[in-house]
Order: C-alpha cells, then sequence, then structure tokens
C-alpha cells in the first residue's frame, strides 16, 4: 500500500499520488494459464519479494511488464491503509472460494481461526453463506472467531467435538470444508465430516511429502468433491479491493511496527494474540 511518487513516460491510466496497492503475483501474460486468467500457476510467474525484490524499503520500482498486467490497483479513500494491507490474504481466501462454488445459504466448516481463517470466515459471510462455523485447537483465538461473526465455533481439546459438529448441523449436513490450518488430520476430517455431494477445500499447504490416505470410494459414492488452490489472481486481488471498504479488515493489523523496527515486528509474529504484524514504511512511531 502506498501513493505513486514517479512514473515512466509510457504509463497510461495512473498519476502521480495515487494511492495504490500492488497484487504482488503476476504471469508472462503468454501462456495458456495467464490467458486464461490462472496466472498465479504461470510457470514464470512473478512473486513480489519472492523472485522480485520488493516491500520492506520507502520505495519500491514497478517493472513494466507489471504495470501492463494490472498490478497496480487504485484503493478507494474509504480503505485505511491497515486495511489495505490484507488484501493480499484476502484475495487468495477469495480464491479459494470462487473455485470452490459457493453458493447462497451454504454450510461452511472452517478448520483454523487464524488470519486466513477469519477471512473465510468474512468473505463467506459476504458471498452469502448460511451458517458458518470455525474449529480450532485455541479457545482464545475461537472468542476473536465469534467476535468477527462465526455463528458458532467448536475446540479440537474436547473429545466430542466431531459430535457436536455433527449434531450442530443436522440432517442438512455441511456444504463446505476449508483446510485454513496446516495438518493432516484436519485435511482427513475435512473430508470425513462434508456431507454427500459436498466440497473439500484444501487451502493450506501440508509439509513435503505428506501423504493422504483415501478410499475413492468414499469420494466415488458420496460423490465428494476435492479441490486446492494457490495464491490468487490479479482479478481476485482487484474484486477484494472493491469489498474490502465492507469487511472491517483494519481489525486485523492488531500490531503496527516502524521500519526501524522490523526486528521487534517478526519477533511479534510469535506471539499468539497477533492477527497481522504491519510494517510501516513512513513512520518512526510503533504501536
Amino acid at each position: 500500500m502506498g501513493n505513486i511518487y514517479k512514473m515512466g513516460k509510457n504509463v497510461r491510466g495512473y498519476s502521480v499520488g495515487d494511492r495504490v496497492a500492488v497484487a504482488p503475483i503476476y504471469g508472462c501474460g503468454k501462456c495458456g494459464h495467464c490467458i486464461s486468467g490462472h496466472e498465479n500457476l504461470c510457470n514464470d510467474v512473478v512473486v513480489f519479494g519472492t523472485n522480485f525484490n520488493g516491500g520492506f524499503a520507502e520505495y519500491m520500482l514497478i517493472p513494466e511488464k507489471g504495470i501492463e498486467r494490472g498490478v497496480l490497483v487504485k484503493i478507494d479513500s474509504s480503505v485505511p491503509d491497515e486495511a489495505a494491507t490484507m488484501l493480499e490474504p484476502f484475495s487468495c481466501a477469495l480464491h479459494g472460494l470462487r473455485k470452490i462454488g459457493i453458493e447462497s445459504g451454504d454450510s461452511i466448516l472452517v478448520f483454523g481461526s487464524g488470519p486466513l481463517g477469519l477471512a473465510f470466515l468474512l468473505l463467506s459471510k459476504r458471498l452469502g453463506a448460511g451458517k458458518v462455523a470455525v474449529i480450532a485447537r485455541v479457545r482464545e483465538k475461537l472468542e476473536r472467531a465469534e467476535e468477527f461473526g462465526a455463528d458458532i465455533t467448536f475446540i479440537t481439546e474436547k473429545k466430542d467435538w466431531m459430535e457436536e459438529v455433527r449434531k450442530y448441523f443436522g440432517d442438512s449436513g455441511i456444504n463446505i470444508t476449508i483446510t485454513a490450518a496446516s495438518t493432516l488430520p484436519v485435511l482427513e476430517y475435512s473430508i470425513e465430516l462434508v456431507k454427500r455431494r459436498g466440497k473439500v477445500l484444501i487451502f493450506s499447504g501440508l509439509p513435503t511429502g505428506t501423504k493422504l490416505i483415501l478410499d475413492p470410494n468414499y469420494l466415488h459414492y458420496n460423490e465428494i468433491t476435492i479441490c486446492g488452490t494457490i495464491d490468487s489472481t490479479i482479478d481476485d486481488y482487484k474484486r477484494t479491493a472493491l469489498i474490502a471498504p465492507y469487511l472491517g479488515l483494519e481489525r486485523f493489523a492488531t500490531h503496527i511496527f516502524s521500519l526501524n523496527k522490523i526486528k521487534d515486528g517478526f519477533e511479534t509474529t510469535k506471539d499468539k494474540d497477533r492477527l497481522r504484524v504491519n510494517i510501516n514504511i513512513m513512520e518512526n512511531s510503533t504501536k
């Protein structure tokens, strides 16, 4: 999130001073994935801060190809800076929900109550879901999920938590389960709990080499759909920017540090009570 300081002579559609955010991924623009709008799967994808320098600096160069692909997204003045920093993770959650095909009234069970679990909660509600439940291991995080609008929460420390989940959703069952926590048991529970003709979204990655033992007949006879998603597209990012004013994303910025306190910021990511740790490049104060 920042303002345009200087522009190349051939740049069109922007002005110096424009308030913008940067979609951090763009593809080559020529391959089949890019042409179909799935630049996140491009073999030559550019990721700011990973294979292209960016972030943690007062000024950042956006390459010509990035401008052409549309990575600079203008941000409405009603969206606070702290909220705009959440566009990337929320766009990833939106990408997952769009692929899994959420429909009005769907019942959803989200595994995980960290920032992305809460993103799925807020977006599911915004997209018209019915009951949205959140399940996690830590009671304090579930309290935050309740504050953010979860219809009910479950804690896995209770031995009978699966029975409680089934009782709550009743005969109508769970349309969609979402893994926003990186453990194999979460994935196994997600498949076990979803209803017939239900859908499982594998969002969180697992350690390399993880294997899932699965009875294909269970999927076959129950018509269960399982899909995974990674990152987001520029279109997802732009859609997220449009609905950002209605999501209250500034609530996620629980800690803000100046650039010269970046080490303290990284240490704070270990705190259990944090959501999003932000680095304010232009400020020397900490709050």
